[in-house]
């Protein structure tokens, strides 16, 4: 017999991780699951990489923060970390997508139904893939997602012949 001990998902309409109401490393695991939250699973990736060294990370990141405005930004040769929304209206030589956007193909490689993707983050998505200038790194979901719509195309044009 299963016994469920884990607290039902508690979450409000917000799309921010932090409205989740999670007891453990493991609950979040799981509710990052169960929500397919991107951003969530991103998370729980970076704690079963990094572990007990995350904050020791944090502090370095801090210390070599360096405070950028807009306008100065073309002159600075340093990495950036930013969102999505914060990057629009900004060009970068090199951009390099996080797996933590929307899930745009399940597990089993099928095209997510766009009644079920939320338009909001598709536009943040778009905004990121057209902040590159020169070279654009794209994360899995998306190599998935292209390689999901190669095969559609290649099955099309079968059936069309």
């Amino acid at each position: 017999m299963h016994v469920d001990h884990k607290p039902r998902l508690q979450r409000q309409a917000s799309r921010d991780a932090s409205q989740y109401k999670v007891y453990s490393y493991q609950h979040m695991a799981t509710v990052a699951e169960e929500a397919d939250d991107r951003e969530l699973l991103f998370l729980t990736k970076v704690v079963e990489k990094y572990g007990n060294r995350i904050p020791r990370l944090i502090q370095d990141i801090r210390a070599r923060h360096v405070d950028v405005d807009k306008q100065n930004l073309a002159s600075f040769s340093g990495i950036f970390f930013m969102t999505g929304h914060k990057s629009k209206g900004l060009q970068f030589k090199q951009v390099l997508l996080t797996d933590d956007y929307t899930k745009l193909v399940d597990d089993a490689g099928h095209l997510v139904p766009l009644e079920k993707i939320d338009k909001q983050e598709i536009n943040v998505l778009y905004v990121a893939l057209t902040r590159a200038e020169e070279t654009l790194s794209i994360n899995l979901g998306l190599r998935n997602f292209l390689e999901s719509m190669r095969k559609m195309q290649y099955t099309t044009q079968k059936v069309a012949a």
